[in-house]
């Protein structure tokens, strides 16, 4: 069986030629926009996923990004562990356009199991300066 062990949404996700390490920037917990729509320049969705020892290698992916019941980007490909018990897969989105407030749910399917990262965007209230 395939299992899901981290999700995340963040500024950035890089992994070092050298070492092979994973090194995550600015974690999206929550989003304040001026207004709408808002461009957000780099997005990444990283997934670290662990197979049984008698799971099959390859699996078929299927990415989907939506916020409320909008859907804003979606793409299909195919995760592979390669001989290995774990793979990392990052997605990188790069001018991601949020047309308003909501939900915006990250998620990647293999067959029956889902990874899956929830971002709340608001609008950030108007603040009244009084002057003298």
């Amino acid at each position: 069986m395939v299992k899901n062990l981290l999700s995340l949404v963040a500024h950035d996700v890089v992994r070092d030629a050298e070492t092979n390490n994973i090194s995550v920037f600015n974690i999206f917990e929550g989003l304040q926009a001026e207004g709408f729509p808002v461009l957000l320049q780099n997005v990444c969705f990283f997934t670290l996923w662990e197979r049984s020892e008698n799971e099959k290698e390859e699996h078929n992916a299927a990415f989907k990004l939506s916020i409320g019941t909008k859907e804003l980007n979606s793409r299909t490909g195919t995760l592979n562990f390669q001989g290995k018990k774990r793979v990392r897969h990052i997605i990188r989105l790069q001018g991601l356009v949020l047309p308003k407030p909501g939900i915006l749910c990250f998620s990647l399917e293999l067959s029956k199991i889902s990874a899956k990262y929830e971002v709340e965007i608001i609008a950030r209230k108007e603040v009244s300066v009084k002057s003298d």
